[in-house]
């Protein structure tokens, strides 16, 4: 039996980041420094060419995770505060300005949340690096299970959707952070189970 190339190259990036002393943790930022490849291109899981391709490589997963962490900290104080430094720093401009919105409406009504979204499952299907830039697309599923919304006087609301959400979202590497720009198939789509 063979081993899948995906996980030969997983493997490789875990050399490489021990190698390179990277810790894989979002609080480790990735280096943004060019790399000696022009351009590496894979799917599968692989962003190969260099150590700052390995630390950045690295960094998808805990970026992503990330962008919920603030979604999850918006949703909390009922999107006041928006658009908070952690949004900022896990958004692109688009995401933000969605997010941004969403914030003004729950403001709006007074609606309040407690729990959080939990990321279930991020898995890198593919990879493009460049010295300056990145992308990074992953199969992800969300537990919104735990989420329960509020009106302004307290009474609890109905959920409206099912309590996963599943599709391939899109990473974009920009000024030094992985920023998630929202869904590019499967458009967020609510299930019962991913």
């Amino acid at each position: 039996m063979t081993t899948p190339r995906w996980a030969q190259i997983s493997g490789l990036v875990v050399a490489l980041t021990l190698f390179a002393g990277c810790t894989g943790t979002a609080a480790s930022a990735p280096s943004s420094s060019a790399s000696a490849s022009s351009e590496a291109t894979a799917t599968g899981g692989t962003g190969a060419g260099s150590s700052s391709d390995a630390e950045r490589y690295a960094a998808i997963r805990p970026g992503y995770e990330a962008s919920w962490a603030a979604i999850n900290a918006l949703q909390a104080a009922g999107g006041v505060g928006a658009p908070t430094q952690a949004m900022k720093d896990t958004l692109t401009d688009s995401y933000l300005a969605y997010w941004n919105e969403r914030a003004a409406q729950w403001r709006a009504e007074g609606r309040s949340y407690t729990g959080e979204n939990r990321v279930v499952n991020d898995e890198i299907t593919a990879t493009t690096f460049s010295p300056t830039t990145a992308t990074a697309e992953l199969n992800v599923c969300v537990d919104m299970s735990d989420v329960k919304a509020f009106k302004k006087d307290g009474t609890p609301m109905a959920r409206t959707t099912k309590p996963f959400m599943a599709g391939t979202a899109e990473m974009i590497w920009s000024g030094g952070h992985w920023r998630a720009n929202g869904f590019i198939r499967g458009t967020g789509g609510y299930v019962d189970r991913c």
